[in-house]
């Protein structure tokens, strides 16, 4: 079987890592599963535990088997086989995840790495040739006392039922919860859209951990009325039972955005699903996001963006 485009590269990475030659003394130490308790099914999670030196899989729960439909020769090739079951489309921003994944090691301990979450998501091709999409998250990682990764245990999660708007993403929260790493590789083009996502963000962890109710209810309020064209700053006001003037202060204050800007904000984050999703024209996703002329949407898009709704999609596909 030939081997995919790019997956070399990830290989010679992996395979320079450097490597302690009494590794493999004391390596079965290191094992995450009984620590982890990994051994066997716990509701819909799938589990695994992939060894780093050998790059194959010591553990695959039946279910990532029966959820893919590959027997155990094709899993047995270990991480190259899941690059070659991996859409052609995710390949490169997976070895860009990797990549930022392998960054945030760096000089960390294990106990210190380990009390960071992380996930990322990506589509998984079946045995069928359709195609899951896939939420994985590394739950441990063992070092050896060098600091090499000697194995990684993890969980899958059949995310197909949900929306996928066509950008895989990397999401590395800190002990706290709080967001450190939140990467979009496909829009490494429009660093602006990063931003967006990063301002809602913070609005959403306000809203969530906030002791001002204010901000607890305003994502909610704006999402409930984000196809009506004529919801406008007034009305979140009176939806509020405050003042336009009060609104305008405590956004400043807490996000230094205004009211119009966050209600376009939301508008335009809901756009980019819409836009990724394929299955509505532009001019379609304009007015289901509150715009009453597409024309005026695109403008507002490209000041936000830097680049056109079109372009945009164009680079998500």
């Amino acid at each position: 079987m030939a081997e995919i485009e790019g997956f070399s590269e990830l290989r010679k990475f992996m395979a320079n890592q450097p490597f302690d030659e009494a590794l493999f003394e004391y390596k079965e130490s290191l094992h995450p599963g009984d620590k982890l308790g990994i051994d066997k099914e716990v509701g819909p999670y799938y589990h695994y535990i992939l060894d780093w030196q050998t790059r194959k899989y010591d553990y695959l729960s039946n279910g990532i088997k029966e959820l893919t439909g590959y027997d155990d020769d094709f899993l047995d090739l270990g991480i190259e086989a899941y690059f070659r079951a991996i859409h052609p489309d995710d390949i490169e921003a997976m070895q860009k995840i990797t990549s930022q994944w392998m960054e945030l090691l760096l000089g960390k301990q294990e106990e210190e790495f380990n009390r960071h979450s992380g996930n990322f998501n990506y589509r998984l091709r079946k045995k069928n040739g359709t195609y899951v999409n896939i939420l994985q998250q590394p739950v441990y990682i063992s070092f050896d006392n060098i600091g090499n990764i000697v194995y990684e245990a993890g969980i899958l999660v059949d995310i197909t039922r949900f929306k996928n708007d066509g950008n895989i993403s990397l999401l590395i929260n800190k002990p706290d919860g709080t967001p450190l790493v939140k990467y979009y590789p496909k829009e490494e083009y429009f660093p602006l859209i990063g931003a967006t996502r990063s301002k809602l963000a913070d609005l959403d962890r306000l809203s969530t951990h906030s002791d001002i109710s204010l901000l607890r209810r305003i994502p909610k309020i704006i999402l409930e009325h984000l196809d009506d064209g004529s919801f406008n700053v007034e009305k979140l006001s009176h939806k509020l039972n405050i003042s336009r003037s009060y609104l305008y202060r405590q956004l400043k204050s807490e996000l230094n955005i205004t009211p119009i800007q966050l209600i376009r904000l939301f508008r335009l984050q809901k756009s980019l699903e819409l836009i990724s999703a394929k299955d509505l024209t532009i001019a379609e996703v304009a007015y289901r996001v509150g715009f009453n002329s597409a024309a005026y949407f695109a403008r507002c898009f490209y000041e936000q963006f830097n680049c056109t709704p079109t372009d945009y999609r164009k680079q998500v596909s």
